[in-house]
C-alpha cells in the first residue's frame, strides 16, 4: 500500500508521536469495559457501545485502505454502522438477526449510491467500492453483539468476549517483536475468556476458550495484513484497526453462543 492520497492525508491529519503508539491497544482496553458495561444496561446502551466501534472504525476505514473521497466514505460507512445496529437494537424477538440481513443490503445500496453521487471523476472506483462494502460486512458482524445479551449467555456473553478483547489489548502494550505477538495474544485471550465464561452465571469456560482463541485469532489475521503498512501512522488507520477485529467478532460470538450456550 502506498502512502495515502492527498485527501485521504488531510483527513488523517499528522502521524502520530512515538509516545502515541499506545492509543490502538488503550483504545480496544476502553472499548472492552466500555461493552462489559453496556451490556448489562440494556440493547439501547449495548447498541451505543457498538456505534462507538462502528464510528471509530469508520473514522479511520478510508485512512487504513486509502480509499478515495474519504470524507463521504466515512459517512456511508456510519450510515451503515448505524442501520445495522438499529435493525439488531429493535428486534425483541427471535430470530434475532431477522433483520441484519436487509440493513446490511441498505448499506450496500448506501455504497453504490456513494459511487454513484461522486464528483472527483471517480478514480479507483472498483477500489473504493471494494473496500467500501468490506467495512459493510464487518459493520454488520458488529451489530451481531447487540443482540448478544438476549442468547441464553446473556449479558455474560459479551462480558466475556470483553475478557477477550482486554486480554489481547493488554498483549499489544507489551513491547514484543510483531513475530512474538501471537502466542501471547493466543494464550491470555483464550484463558481470560475461559476464567470469565467459567465464573459467570450464564456462560461455560469453553465459550469462552473458544470464543477468545477466535478473537485473537481474529486480531493476528488483521495485524498480518496492516501492522507493516506506512498508513498507521496516521492515528484514524491505527484506530480503525484496533476496532475491526472486535467488529468482526461480532457475528462469530454470537454462533459460539448459540453453539454452546443453548
Amino acid at each position: 500500500m502506498t502512502d495515502p492520497t492527498p485527501d485521504v492525508a488531510v483527513v488523517a491529519g499528522p502521524p502520530v508521536r512515538t509516545g502515541e503508539r499506545w492509543w490502538p491497544a488503550l483504545s480496544a482496553l476502553a472499548v472492552a469495559v466500555l461493552l462489559g458495561i453496556a451490556a448489562y444496561a440494556g440493547s439501547v446502551a449495548l447498541g451505543a457501545a457498538v456505534l462507538v466501534v462502528g464510528g471509530v472504525l469508520s473514522w479511520g476505514w478510508p485512512v487504513l485502505l486509502d480509499l478515495p473521497a474519504p470524507r463521504s466514505t466515512m459517512l456511508t460507512l456510519g450510515l451503515a454502522a448505524l442501520l445495522a445496529t438499529t435493525a439488531v437494537a429493535l428486534t425483541e424477538d427471535d430470530p434475532l438477526l431477522d433483520w441484519l440481513g436487509l440493513a446490511a443490503a441498505g448499506g450496500v445500496l448506501a455504497c453504490f449510491l456513494h459511487q454513484l453521487l461522486r464528483r472527483d471523476g471517480r478514480p479507483r472506483l472498483v477500489e473504493s467500492l471494494a473496500g467500501e462494502l468490506m467495512a459493510v460486512a464487518t459493520l454488520a458482524s458488529a451489530a451481531a453483539i447487540v443482540a448478544l445479551p438476549r442468547t441464553p449467555g446473556g449479558a455474560d456473553a459479551v462480558l466475556t468476549l470483553a475478557a477477550a478483547i482486554a486480554a489481547v489489548a493488554l498483549v499489544e502494550l507489551v513491547p514484543l517483536p510483531e513475530r512474538l505477538f501471537a502466542a501471547p495474544a493466543v494464550v491470555a485471550a483464550a484463558a481470560a475468556s475461559a476464567l470469565v465464561g467459567a465464573l459467570a452465571a450464564d456462560s461455560t469456560a469453553v465459550f469462552g476458550a473458544v470464543l477468545g482463541l477466535a478473537y485473537a485469532i481474529a486480531v493476528i489475521c488483521v495485524r498480518r495484513l496492516f501492522v507493516p503498512r506506512p498508513v498507521l501512522a496516521f492515528l484514524p488507520a491505527a484506530l480503525s484497526l484496533a476496532m475491526t477485529p472486535i467488529a468482526a467478532s461480532g457475528i462469530v460470538s454470537y454462533v459460539l453462543a448459540r453453539l454452546f450456550l443453548g
